[in-house]
């Protein structure tokens, strides 16, 4: 499946995440494969978040940003920690995956929250 970025409000909120994730990494580099990934399993998510909000998206997600901005923070923290314990200095897919598998644990465990990431995370599926 390929991912593309879909219109506002969407758009914007995968935005706000994506450079989010970028201030978790550092200065460690994104694969396009990784960013990809993370097209294809959080862009369904925020459309559905946007649809279950159709008259005030913005409103909702003002109200879980700061949240759901640091959970991506948390999640490029440690997928560039994956990397780097590779010995690469690109975040790959696999080591996107195994951070959402870290963080998940971590949203579990109530350190992180994203108000609609948790259907990923928690496996309830989209």
């Amino acid at each position: 499946m390929t991912g593309t970025v879909p219109p506002a409000p969407v758009g914007h909120i995968l935005a706000q995440l994506f450079v989010a994730f970028g201030q978790g990494t550092g200065t460690i580099a994104v694969s396009r494969a990784a960013v990809e990934s993370a097209l294809v399993t959080y862009a369904p998510l925020v459309s559905k978040f946007e649809k279950e909000h159709p008259d005030n998206v913005d409103d909702a997600w003002d109200e879980i940003a700061s949240p759901t901005l640091e959970y991506a923070r948390g999640l490029g923290r440690l997928a560039a920690l994956f990397a780097v314990a590779r010995g690469h200095n690109s975040i790959a897919d696999e080591d996107l995956e195994n951070a959402r598998k870290g963080v998940s644990k971590m949203v579990n465990g109530g350190i992180f929250f994203c108000g609609f990431c948790l259907d990923i995370e928690l496996g309830a599926g989209v």
